[in-house]
């Protein structure tokens, strides 16, 4: 079983991201969960990995930045308006006509 206590460091480095770091933006999920992400969007993205000589066990960071001019609720509506849009069928039956 993890105790914080049993490494040292780890609850001072936590709250060292706690700060630097919005809280509320801030989850913990499981390591697979992490790299399903990271392979996810590495499909579309380049991602770039940076690595520090830390060795506190259980303390892996991972950031996923945004483009910062939207909200997720705005993005959200744009796709589903977009994909609305693409699922309408076309007046166009075939290349002569003209739409």
């Amino acid at each position: 079983m993890f105790r914080k206590k049993d490494y040292l460091g780890v609850t001072h480095l936590r709250q060292e991201i706690s700060t630097a770091f919005v809280k509320n933006n801030l989850s913990s999920i499981p390591h697979s969960e992490v790299l399903s992400k990271i392979d996810d969007a590495g499909k579309a993205f380049r991602v770039l990995f940076t690595k520090t000589n830390t060795t506190i066990p259980y303390t892996s960071v991972y950031m996923g930045l945004d483009c910062g001019y939207m909200t997720d609720e705005v993005e959200n509506k744009i796709r589903k308006a977009v994909a609305s849009a693409n699922k309408q069928v076309s007046p166009c039956t075939n290349v002569q006509d003209v739409c």
